[in-house]
Formats: structure tokens, sequence, C-alpha cells
């Protein structure tokens, strides 16, 4: 009985490896991504599920701290999330921003949240805004 619901569960498994492989073609290992700003989004590695990891080299912005950066994230489908700790072995930015959301083709479309600790005051302070990445 269990041989006959191998197959079955089998190609389950083919399509649902299948879809994820292909949602994440847009956002392929080895490709790299810049934002209006000049960063630069690499991605290094994108498993069966659609995780992935890579760098993050932030080459602007109002709060400074210029540098590389890991970056991890996840792409289901068209939609993208990933997150850069702004913290390196030499700096730490006391930054978090997270982007969330689509890629298509070549083109990286995002709204980004900021979390920004001012080490002088203590405050932490939140922005907000939007980011479009174009494939390189």
């Amino acid at each position: 009985m269990v041989v006959g619901m191998v197959r079955p569960v089998l190609l389950a498994l083919l399509a649902f490896v299948t879809a994820a492989a292909a949602a994440a073609q847009d956002l392929a290992a080895g490709s790299s991504w810049k934002n209006r700003r000049g960063s630069i989004l690499r991605i290094e590695t994108v498993d069966t599920s659609g995780a992935f990891k890579g760098t993050f080299e932030k080459k602007g912005g109002a709060l400074g701290c210029q540098g590389s950066f890991d970056v991890g994230g996840t792409v289901v489908k068209a939609h993208v999330i990933f997150y850069v700790t702004f913290k390196n072995t030499t700096r730490n930015c006391n930054m978090v921003t997270v982007w969330r959301g689509s890629v298509r083709g070549s083109r990286l479309s995002a709204r980004w949240d900021l979390a920004h600790t001012n080490t002088k005051t203590g405050r932490l302070r939140f922005y907000k805004g939007s980011d479009v990445f174009s494939r390189m």
C-alpha cells in the first residue's frame, strides 16, 4: 500500500521544488542588482525553498555607513523579502533594514523599513521608503 503512495508523493515534491526553483530564477545565485543610490545587492546562494544569502554593498544614504554587509532573504514566486544588519568586522552602523517587494525580470521593486539607533542620544528612529533595483 505504501509503494502505491510513493509516486504521487514524489510527483508532488518534484512539482514543489520545480515551482520554487522557477520562482527563484529571476533572483538567481550569482546575480547582482543595483539601486538608484548605487548600492549593490549580490545574491550568492539560493536554495530550493527560495532562501538566499549574499552581500549588500552600501554606497550612500542620509545615515552614511558605507561598506559591505551580509544579506539574507527569501523569494517565493515573485515576492521577495530581505534584510541587512549593517554590522561587519570593521563597522557597526547601529541599523537594520528590511525590504519587501517583487522581482519581475530585471527589476526588483521594494518598500523598506529602517531602524537606526543614534549612539550619542540612545534614541531609536524609524524610516520608510522605496527602492528600485536593476539587474546588472
